[in-house]
């Protein structure tokens, strides 16, 4: 191995915010909280989800964990969507009903008295 290409690896621990479990690994992520474990000076390093929380490995895969509200955001966005095409698609049968129904009353068919005065003045 060639020296001074690799970064430095150093002592620490991964604290799980939901469970609050910790982990002790050697990492290249530095922090500015440490801890003492065994008298080894370890980075503290938070993460949101582990393996501790993690529904496929807590055997709780039914559960869903939504730590930003995405979940919340996205069946929002779709409810949303749905409701402006509901409305669209009823404000285009009204509208389709309407413009039917002026054309019809509107548009008189010319009788055949109209025709031959129209005939008679060209």
């Amino acid at each position: 191995m060639r020296k001074g290409i690799h970064p430095q690896t150093k002592p620490v621990v991964f604290v799980d915010s939901a469970t609050k479990t910790e982990f002790t690994s050697v990492s290249t992520i530095t922090s500015e909280s440490t801890k003492s474990i065994d008298g080894v000076e370890h980075n503290v390093v938070n993460v949101q989800i582990s393996s501790a929380s993690h529904p496929h490995y807590t055997g709780k895969a039914d559960q869903l964990v939504d730590t930003f509200d995405t979940l919340k955001r996205f069946t929002d966005r779709v409810s949303a969507a749905n409701k402006d095409l509901v409305i669209k698609k009823r404000k285009k049968a009204e509208a389709r009903k309407t413009s039917s129904v002026s054309q019809i009353t509107s548009a008189k068919a010319p009788t055949l008295k109209d025709m031959m005065k129209q005939l008679q003045q060209k």
